[in-house]
This record gives structure tokens, sequence and C-alpha cells, in this order.
């Protein structure tokens, strides 16, 4: 009996290993991957950016569309605005306005709320001047650690903080760019992200499209989010099932 070729036996072992990651890899973030290590969707995100950009905007906006689908009062309320501000009909092209927007507080409320649950679970800084905090000089070259995670859940800032509500969020002056006390979803300090209020707008975008577009409902429970994610948004520890038709 003719042996099998070292050539087949890399192949079956480089399968077996791919199988074995993927299984291992279930409980993964909210991410694009790809099939070459290292370079990942490189290719595809060359090839096309804005493309590639919006597929991922898609899948950062998973966490508001699965709480608004799961408060059904919300839904109501957010169906009834883009009805008023677009009309019932879901199989027109429709250009989303500023004044659009502002008359739909109610999805960036959404937003807002469903990023201060979702938070990253740690934001590190390297110190690069010695900080006095709390009697305590930091000297230049340790890293301070921030969880914003666990800090948007401390009752004493956000009451109620294990739970979806929204309408905390009237009493931030969103009009001049100002979020709620202790909210640091996007760190703080004198040098921000100047993009955070643009990704903002972008998720507000998309959550509107696809609500104008399609009766949406869900399957399956809201999913619990992993507490061993660490950096970017927490994943869900399972599926989260979508049933969607269009609007006509």
């Amino acid at each position: 009996m003719e042996l099998i070729s070292p050539t087949v036996i890399i192949i079956l072992g480089c399968l077996a290993l791919f199988l074995l990651l993927q299984r291992k890899n279930l409980r993964r973030p909210p991410c694009i991957k790809g099939w070459i290590p290292w370079i990942g969707v490189g290719f595809e995100f060359g090839k096309a950016p804005l493309e590639f950009i919006e597929k991922a905007r898609i899948k950062v906006a998973f966490w508001t569309l699965a709480y608004v689908l799961s408060h059904p009062d919300i839904h109501k309320a957010i169906m009834e605005g883009i009805s008023s501000v677009f009309g019932k009909a879901g199989k027109d092209k429709i250009k989303v306005s500023e004044d659009d927007l502002e008359n739909l507080l109610l999805i960036k409320w959404c937003v807002l709320e469903t990023i201060r649950l979702k938070a990253p679970g740690v934001i590190t800084r390297k110190v690069v001047k010695p900080v006095e905090i709390l009697n305590y000089i930091i000297p230049s070259g340790d890293l301070l650690m921030l969880s914003p995670f666990w800090l948007h859940r401390n009752p004493k800032y956000f009451p109620e903080p294990e739970l979806f509500k929204p309408e905390r969020w009237k009493k931030a002056n969103l009009e001049k760019h100002s979020f709620l006390d202790c909210f640091m979803a996007f760190g703080s300090g004198k040098f921000q992200c100047p993009a955070r209020w643009f990704a903002l707008l972008e998720v507000q975008m998309c959550i509107i499209l696809i609500l104008y577009k399609y009766d949406c409902s869900l399957l399956d429970p809201l999913p619990k989010q992993s507490y061993l994610h660490l950096v970017g948004v927490p994943q869900p520890e399972g599926q989260c099932r979508i049933e969607y038709k269009q609007r006509i």
C-alpha cells in the first residue's frame, strides 16, 4: 500500500488546524475576518475601502439594533418617528439630512446607551509627564488603565446601570457635543478622537435605513455579553438571529 504523500499530510493538517481554530473562535467579537493569517482582509480593504467600511458599519450597529428590537416600546416609538419623517413605505430611496436626525433623537439616544453598556473593558494610556492623582505621583513611563465598562455600571453616575434606558440621554447637551458625566467610551483628555461624532452619525444612519427598509424581529433572546473580552466591543455569548422582510 502506497504511503500518503507529505503534501497531502500537510494539507490535511492545515485543514484540521483551521477547523480547530474556527471552533475555538465561536465566541469571537463582532468583526470581519479573513482567511490568511496576519493579512486578514487587507486585500479586500485595499481594493474597495469604502465598500469594506460600509460592511463593517452594518455589523458596528449590531448591539444597537438588538437592543431596540428587544424593547417593543422603544422599537414602536422609533418606527413611528421614522414614518413621520420619511413615510411608511420602505421601497423608496431616501436621503437622511441633519434635520431628519434632529427629529429622530431617540435613535441617537439608543446608540449612546448601547455604547454605554457595551463600552471597552479597558482603555490604556502611557504617562508622558508625572501626574498627581489622589496624592499619588504617577511617574512618566507608567501605564494608567481605566475600565469604561465598569465605570458605566456605577449606580452613582448611571442609576439602574444594567438597564437599557435611552431616555437618560435627555440630560446630555448633545447639541454642543457633550456627553453625560463619566461617560468614557471614547476616552477623555485634551486630545480626543475627532471622528467619534462621525462614527455615531454613521451608526444612526445605518439604523434608520435598516428599520425604514425592513420589518425586523428577534428570533432569539438578547444574548448576554462575554466577560472574557477586554478590548473593543464586548462579544455576545450566544447567537442572536434576526428575521426581516422588506417593507412595502
